[in-house]
C-alpha cells in the first residue's frame, strides 16, 4: 500500500475516532491490506461486505433519528383538567381559508364510501384537555414573534403559544361513544400568573379551549385517519360546546393508557414553541440529509452505477463535534469482521457502517489488479462559524441550567420538613390534618398546593412538606384554619366521591365510589357482580327487612330525593315519554326506572342533595329572619303602594287636563260656528225683505183683479181664476243667472246650518233649540216658495206637535 494513502486513511481514522494510538495505527494498516487482499481474491465476499455496511449504515441513522427525538422529549407538570362535550359539524373546503387543501380531487366513488362513514361516526362525543406546562414552551410572543421578556406586561402581548399533542382515544363503554384526550403544555411562568386569579383563569380556559379546537379541526383532526378531505370536498370535525366547559373538579390529568391515566407522559413540544426549537431543526435536517444519502448510495449500489460512499473531504457527515456519522466506533471492530469474512460471504454484524473513501464500479473493474481501490482521503475540514455559534449557544444552555439546579438545592437544603398530625375520620367521611409550622411569621408565607391524591407545602427557605393522602380528597371542599398564637395550620379535607345508580328488578340502588381509586371499567365489574348477589332470594329478603327496620330513612330517600327528580324529569324532559301513561307510580314501570337513572347521572343532577335536619337555633334563626323578611316586604309593599297611588293621581290630573283642553276646543268651534250663523242671518233676513216687498206688490194686483170680478163669477170659479193667474204671474216672472246663483248659495248655507244644530243640539237648551230650528224652517220654507199662512201652519206643527185640523177646532 502507498504509505503516502494510509497516512491519509489513519488522519482520517482520527477525524472519525479522535488520535489514534499505535495499537490502533497497526489495526488500520491490517485493515487496508485485508480490503485489497478481498478485492482481488474474492470479488463477490468484497461486494456482500460494502453492501451489508452500506445497509446497516442508514439503519443506524434510523436509530439515531429515534434518539434524538427522545432527546427532544420533556415531561411536563400538572396544571388542571377540562372536560367537555364536542358535536359532529361539517363544512365545505373554501381554498382561501384552507389554502393546504387547494388541489381538490373529488371522486364520485369516494363520496358514496364517505356517506356511509357519516352515518356511522359518533354525532356526540366527550373531550378531556390536560392542561400541563414547562420551562422549554415559549412565553407570550409580541408583533414581531419574539419572546417577551417581562411577561407582567400584559398590554404587549399578542400571541401566547400553546404546544398541542397529538389526540388519543378510546371507546367508553359506558357511554358508547369515543372519548378524545389532547395534552397542552404552556410556559410554566405564563401558567402560574394566569392561574393566580379566578378572571386569568377564565381567559386561559379560553384560549387554551380556543387553540385546541383549531388544531383538532385540520392538524390533529382524528376523521382523517378514516377519510381525505380532498377527495370529498368536504370537511367534518368536532365543535366544542361552550356550555358544557368545565374544569374537572377531582381530577388534574387524564390519559387514555389504563396504567398512566392520572400521571402526565413524556411529549414532543412544537418547535415553533421550543426555546430549543431552531437546534433541533438543524439537527434533524442533518440527520435527514445523511438518511437520503445513504439510501441514494444504496439504490445507486444496486443498479450498478460508481458509489462515493461521501467520506473523506466532505464534511456533511459530521456531526457538531467532528466526528463522522454511522461509522464503527473502533478500528478493531471492523478488523475482527474482516477476520471471519476473508473466505466466505460477509454476514451481517450489529455495529457496522460506512467504509470512507471506497468507490465500487462494475465487476469487470474490481477484478483489474491496476485501478487502485482507494481514490482520494482528504482531511476533514475546520467547523463553520455558524456550528460554532451554536456549540457555545447550546453549552451556555445547559450551563445556566446547572446553575439553577445548583441553587435550588442548595435551598432545599435548608428547608425542613414540619411536624404534623393527620386523621381519618372515616365516619364523617373526611381527614383532619394538623400542621406545626413555628418559624412561619404570617400566613402569607405559606404556599399549599392540594390534589386529590397529595398536599405539597411550601415555605421558602424554613419548611417543605409531601403528604399522600390515603384516600382521594375533593380539593375544592377543604377548610383551613391558621392559629396565629399555636402558630398550626388545621385543614379539614372531605373524601371525594362519585356515585353510580342501577337497577335490580324494580328497585334503584346507589354505588359510591372514589374514581380516583377505581376505574370506569371496576365500578361496573363491582356493580355487575352486586347485582348477582341482589337478585338471589335470600339478598332480596334480607333487604326487605332491613327497609321495614329503617322506613324512616327510606322514606327521606323517597321524599327529598326521588321524587322531585321525577318531576322534574317529567317537566324537562316533556316530548320524551319517560314513564308510561298507564303506570300508577314509580316503582312499576321498570323503563321509567332506568330513563330515570340516566338522568340522575347526568351533570344536572349533580349539585342536588336533600336537606339536612335543623337544630332548634337554627330553626329559631330562620323563623326570625323569615319575620324579617316579612316586614322588609311589608314595608317594600307600602312604598310601592304609596308610589302606585301618586302616579295614578298625577294620571287623572293629567286627563282632567285634556278633558279641560277638549272643551276649550269645542267651545271656540262653537263660538266660530255662531259668528258664520249670524253672518249668514243678516244677509239672508235682508234678502227676504226685498222678496216680500215683491211679493206685497203682486198681491195688491191680485186683490184689485178680485174685487172687480167678484161679482160675475161665483167662488169656484174665482179660485180656479186665482190659480191659473198665480202660475201664470210666476212664469211670467222669469229669473236671471244671477239670481240663480244667489238661491243655490242660500240653499247651501242653509244646509251648513242644519249640520251645526245636529252637531251642538247636546250643549243647548230646549227654547234655543226650537228657536233656532224654527228660524232654519222658516228660511228653508221661502227658499222653496211657501206662502205666509202656510208657513205660519207648518211651524206651528213642528214647534206644537199638533194638527192642523185640532188648532181649526180651538179657533
Amino acid at each position: 500500500m502507498d504509505p503516502k494513502l494510509f497516512e491519509q486513511f489513519s488522519k482520517q481514522f482520527g477525524g472519525m475516532f479522535g488520535e489514534l494510538n499505535q495499537d490502533q495505527m497497526k489495526q488500520a494498516g491490517n485493515i487496508w491490506k485485508m480490503l485489497d487482499d478481498m478485492a482481488e481474491n474474492n470479488p463477490d465476499g468484497y461486494k456482500n461486505f460494502v453492501e451489508s455496511n452500506i445497509k446497516t449504515g442508514f439503519e443506524d441513522i434510523k436509530k439515531e433519528k429515534k434518539k434524538k427525538l427522545e432527546e427532544q422529549m420533556v415531561l411536563p407538570q400538572v396544571g388542571f383538567l377540562i372536560k367537555t362535550q364536542a358535536k359532529l359539524k361539517n363544512q365545505k373546503i373554501n381554498k382561501e381559508e384552507h389554502p393546504m387543501f387547494d388541489k381538490l380531487l373529488v371522486k364520485e366513488n369516494n363520496l358514496e364510501d364517505f356517506k356511509k362513514f357519516k352515518e356511522k361516526v359518533d354525532k356526540e362525543v366527550k373531550f378531556y384537555i390536560n392542561v400541563l406546562y414547562h420551562d422549554r414552551v415559549k412565553g407570550p410572543l409580541d408583533n414581531n414573534r419574539q419572546e417577551i421578556k417581562d411577561i407582567k406586561d400584559m398590554s404587549k402581548w399578542k400571541e401566547v403559544p400553546v404546544s398541542v399533542s397529538s389526540i388519543s382515544s378510546r371507546k367508553s363503554e359506558s357511554y358508547g361513544y369515543n372519548v378524545y384526550f389532547v395534552d397542552a403544555v404552556l410556559n410554566e411562568e405564563v401558567y402560574k400568573l394566569l392561574s393566580s386569579s379566578v378572571q386569568y383563569q377564565v381567559s386561559l380556559i379560553k384560549f387554551v379551549t380556543d387553540t385546541v379546537q383549531r388544531e383538532i379541526k385540520i392538524s390533529y383532526n382524528p376523521l382523517f385517519d378514516y377519510y381525505n378531505p380532498r377527495e370529498v370536498n368536504e370537511l367534518i370535525f368536532y365543535e366544542f360546546e361552550k356550555m358544557s366547559l368545565k374544569r374537572h373538579t377531582s381530577k388534574k390529568y387524564k390519559a387514555m393508557e389504563k396504567g398512566q391515566r392520572n400521571e402526565p407522559r413524556k411529549l414532543l413540544i412544537n418547535m415553533d414553541y421550543d426555546k430549543k426549537g431552531e437546534f433541533f431543526k438543524n439537527q434533524q435536517k442533518n440527520l435527514d440529509k445523511q438518511q437520503e444519502k445513504a439510501e441514494k448510495q444504496f439504490q445507486d449500489y444496486k443498479d450498478g452505477k460508481n458509489v462515493d460512499l461521501g467520506l473523506g473531504n466532505n464534511n456533511n457527515n459530521q456531526d457538531q463535534n467532528g466526528k463522522n456519522q454511522g461509522f464503527m466506533s473502533q478500528p478493531s471492530d471492523l478488523l475482527n469482521q474482516l477476520n471471519s469474512d476473508k473466505n466466505s460471504n460477509v454476514n451481517e454484524s450489529k455495529e457496522t457502517g460506512f467504509i470512507q473513501g471506497i468507490n465500487i464500479g462494475e465487476k469487470e473493474k474490481q477484478q483489474e489488479k491496476k485501478r487502485p481501490l482507494i481514490q482520494e482521503i482528504g482531511s476533514s475540514e475546520t467547523k463553520t462559524e455558524k456550528e460554532q455559534n451554536e456549540q457555545k449557544k447550546e453549552q451556555n444552555y445547559f450551563q445556566n441550567e446547572q446553575k439553577k439546579t445548583e441553587k435550588k438545592e442548595e435551598i432545599l437544603e435548608n428547608e425542613v420538613e414540619p411536624v404534623y398530625i393527620l386523621q381519618e375520620r372515616r365516619d364523617q367521611k373526611e381527614i383532619y390534618l394538623e400542621i406545626q409550622l413555628g418559624k412561619v411569621k404570617s400566613f402569607k408565607q405559606i404556599q399549599l398546593d392540594i390534589s386529590s391524591k397529595q398536599l405539597k407545602l411550601f415555605s421558602e427557605f424554613l419548611y417543605k412538606l409531601e403528604i399522600q393522602f390515603p384516600r382521594a380528597v375533593d380539593n375544592e371542599q377543604v377548610q383551613a384554619k391558621w392559629e396565629k398564637k399555636s402558630k398550626v395550620l388545621k385543614l379539614t379535607l372531605k373524601e371525594h366521591l362519585e356515585t353510580k345508580y342501577y337497577q335490580v328488578g324494580i328497585e334503584i340502588y346507589c354505588y359510591t365510589y372514589n374514581d380516583v381509586i377505581e376505574d370506569e371499567d371496576e365500578v361496573e365489574q363491582n356493580i355487575e357482580k352486586i347485582k348477582q348477589n341482589l337478585e338471589s332470594v335470600d339478598a332480596i329478603y334480607f333487604l326487605s327487612k332491613i327497609k321495614n327496620k329503617n322506613k324512616q330513612k327510606t322514606l327521606e330517600q323517597q321524599k327529598y330525593f326521588i321524587e322531585p327528580v321525577y318531576e322534574n324529569i317529567q317537566k324537562v324532559a316533556q316530548q320524551d315519554i319517560i314513564v308510561k301513561e298507564k303506570s300508577k307510580s314509580l316503582y312499576e314501570d321498570t323503563e321509567g326506572i332506568t330513563r330515570i337513572i340516566e338522568a340522575m347521572e347526568s351533570t344536572m343532577w349533580k349539585g342536588y342533595l336533600p336537606p339536612k335536619k335543623q337544630s332548634q337555633k337554627q330553626v329559631k334563626e330562620d323563623k326570625q329572619e323569615q319575620k324579617q323578611n316579612k316586614n322588609e316586604d311589608n314595608k317594600e309593599g307600602n312604598e310601592i303602594k304609596n308610589e302606585e297611588k301618586l302616579e295614578q293621581k298625577l294620571e287623572e290630573e293629567e286627563e282632567d287636563d285634556q278633558q279641560q283642553k277638549q272643551q276649550q276646543n269645542k267651545e271656540e268651534q262653537n263660538q266660530q260656528d255662531n259668528q258664520v250663523y249670524q253672518n249668514n242671518e243678516i244677509k239672508q233676513n235682508t234678502e227676504k225683505q226685498e222678496e216680500k216687498n215683491e211679493t206685497a206688490n203682486i198681491q195688491n194686483e191680485v186683490l184689485q183683479e178680485k174685487l172687480i170680478k167678484q161679482d160675475k163669477l161665483d167662488k169656484n170659479e174665482n179660485q180656479t181664476i186665482l190659480k191659473n193667474k198665480k202660475q201664470t204671474k210666476k212664469k211670467e216672472i222669469p229669473q236671471s243667472e244671477s239670481e240663480q246663483q244667489e238661491d243655490l248659495g242660500n240653499f247651501i248655507a242653509l244646509m251648513g246650518q242644519m249640520q251645526n244644530l245636529r252637531q251642538n243640539v247636546q250643549h243647548m237648551t230646549d227654547e234655543e233649540r226650537k228657536k233656532q230650528a224654527s228660524d232654519v224652517m222658516l228660511k228653508l220654507m221661502g227658499q222653496c216658495g211657501f206662502d205666509d199662512s202656510d208657513e205660519e201652519d207648518i211651524l206651528e206643527d213642528y214647534i206644537h206637535g199638533e194638527n192642523k185640523e185640532q188648532k181649526k177646532k180651538e179657533e
